[in-house]
């Protein structure tokens, strides 16, 4: 994104009282970036109006990018609506905007109906969220099949803009810790030529499966989008290492899914349509490099457990036992791979994968006889946290893959003399 002014963007931020303080009106880098973007932003969304047409944007601070998606000539029509999780700015953007409206609510828990938005804009969030993709899983809950998500962020190693946002910036990060290089990692995509022997999407899965069993494609349908949820998390197709195998991913779709039975058996044909062959887990670490994981400062898996239930108060353990059984469901199934199979779901994918089995956050009995809430997407994270120190991206893993890689499935597939000349 390219800036107009910067001598304009300084001499306007010199009139601020604070750069990183909020005084009323719109912040320095709100009012700049609406500028830069002007009328037509969104113009080539290109989305066709119906009938109770939304658009939501999520953390919408002080509103003044939802006023503007509010006079684009294509989003005429539409029903907006912002979502800030701070009073203050939510006070504020009522005053400054009475005629849109906005409600409390933040990324990972919108307060929003399932499939109730046809478009979803988030602008400048994704760079202050721990988990961005707990967020990218409730914006997919929230969007309707075919919904747009529309981002606007930054990334700080390449940051070229006006002085005084560059300090709010830093300022910003230095009291709030968040993942400021998500955009620099799309990136990596171009890194990995690893040509798929199919890319169907989970519809297409969905389809093919119903033709084999004799049942719905809708029926299938969640669990082939499961499989598929971690590339949320890597934008190339290495994301495929953590589901896309013939004996984690059937189990934990399996989990995920306790009342299909056929979810395993769904998942595992899944993965050999994308691969073009049976493929295990400890296949994948075979061709992963440990020296490169980052090292671990806390192995004992009892004081993850004890850790997470002081920090919750719980009276009794079962909670975090459950998240820390499906943390390290991998050593099961590639056990001479102790450091790299625990770190299969110890990423940010994998507490989306958490939240995803286990569910959103429940009451539990306290210590005291009170009752708590227990978030085991949370807690999740905190085990993680506790045993790295940080949460490592689910790129990082991935990057301890070999590059020969595309050559090594290639010649699986071509020795698979069963899928050889299947046709799926």
């Amino acid at each position: 994104m390219g800036w107009s002014s910067r001598a304009t963007a300084a001499k306007r931020a010199k009139a601020q009282p604070h750069p990183t303080r909020f005084n009323g009106a719109a912040s320095v880098i709100e009012a700049e970036v609406a500028k830069a973007l002007g009328p037509g932003y969104l113009t080539e969304t290109g989305r066709r109006k119906r009938p109770g047409s939304r658009l939501v944007d999520v953390g919408t601070g002080t509103g003044v990018y939802l006023s503007l998606s509010a006079k684009e000539p294509r989003l005429e029509g539409y029903e907006v609506v912002g979502i800030e999780p701070s009073p203050h700015l939510l006070d504020h953007a009522r005053a400054a905007h009475p005629t849109l409206r906005f409600h409390a609510g933040t990324a990972y828990a919108a307060q929003e109906a399932d499939a109730s938005a046809d478009v979803v804009t988030a602008n400048f969030v994704f760079i202050h969220l721990r988990s961005p993709d707990l967020a990218l899983l409730e914006i997919q809950r929230v969007l309707r099949p075919g919904g747009l998500l529309y981002v606007v962020d930054v990334n700080d190693a390449t940051f070229r803009g006006p002085d005084p946002i560059a300090q709010m910036v830093r300022a910003h990060h230095a009291h709030h810790e968040g993942d400021r290089t998500i955009v620099a990692s799309e990136l990596r995509r171009w890194r990995y030529t690893w040509r798929a022997r199919k890319k169907m999407r989970p519809w297409q899965h969905a389809r093919a499966s119903a033709r084999r069993s004799g049942r719905s494609w809708r029926d299938d349908l969640a669990i082939h989008e499961f499989v598929d949820s971690t590339r949320v998390a890597l934008a190339d197709l290495r994301h495929r290492m953590v589901l896309h195998n013939c004996d984690l991913g059937p189990a934990v779709a399996a989990t995920a899914f306790p009342a299909l039975p056929h979810a395993a058996e769904v998942a595992r044909a899944h993965a050999r349509e994308d691969l073009g062959a049976d493929v295990s887990l400890a296949w994948w670490l075979d061709r992963c490099d440990p020296r490169r994981l980052p090292r671990e400062r806390e192995r004992s898996s009892d004081a993850l457990v004890q850790r997470a239930c002081e920090r919750w108060s719980l009276r009794e353990p079962d909670g975090p036992r459950a998240v820390l059984a499906l943390l390290e469901l991998p050593v099961s199934f590639a056990p001479s791979h102790d450091a790299l199979a625990r770190a299969v779901f110890a990423n940010s994918a994998g507490i989306a994968l958490v939240r995803a089995v286990l569910g959103p956050p429940r009451e539990e009995f306290g210590r005291s006889g009170n009752t708590v809430v227990f978030d085991p997407a949370y807690c999740a994270e905190a085990m993680i946290y506790q045993r790295y120190r940080r949460i490592p991206s689910l790129a990082e893993l991935a990057d301890t893959l070999s590059p020969t890689l595309d050559l090594d499935l290639e010649a699986l597939v071509t020795s698979h003399s069963p899928m050889a000349g299947e046709v799926l």
